[in-house]
């Protein structure tokens, strides 16, 4: 469930507790669809994310994929497309995760900075 529509499920609760006088507008949430716009920018994010984000990641090439990316977003076509644009915005926020780790951990290696940090080390319980 998006927030947006969690939040206005969590509004209509709260509105029928405190008995609002008026009626709430009956609307459904708008997630605009364009196929055209998926079908252009869809395979372009896949190449773009697989070459930056595979196992070993340099940080020249997750800036310059993080760049083609922020591009993408710069573009009001995505607008037609809300998958389309939030999948794009996702891998903005994975490349930009990737491009702050400066250090290599688990299968993640980054090979401008190969060494794991001490200060990150922790150990989970399940």
């Amino acid at each position: 469930m998006s927030a947006t529509l969690s939040g206005l499920v969590c509004a209509e609760g709260i509105a029928k507790t405190v008995k609002l006088d008026r009626k709430l507008a009956q609307c459904e949430p708008a997630c605009p669809e364009d196929m055209d716009v998926r079908g252009k920018y869809l395979p372009e994010l896949q190449k773009i994310a697989a070459e930056a984000l595979g196992i070993y990641r340099g940080g020249d090439v997750l800036m310059a994929a993080r760049n083609q990316v922020e591009q993408m977003l710069d573009n009001d076509e995505l607008k037609k497309d809300d998958y389309t644009a939030q999948c794009t915005l996702s891998v903005k926020l994975i490349l930009q995760a990737a491009q702050n780790r400066k250090e290599s951990r688990g299968t993640h290696n980054r090979l401008d900075y190969p060494e794991t940090l001490k200060e990150y080390e922790r150990s989970f319980t399940v």
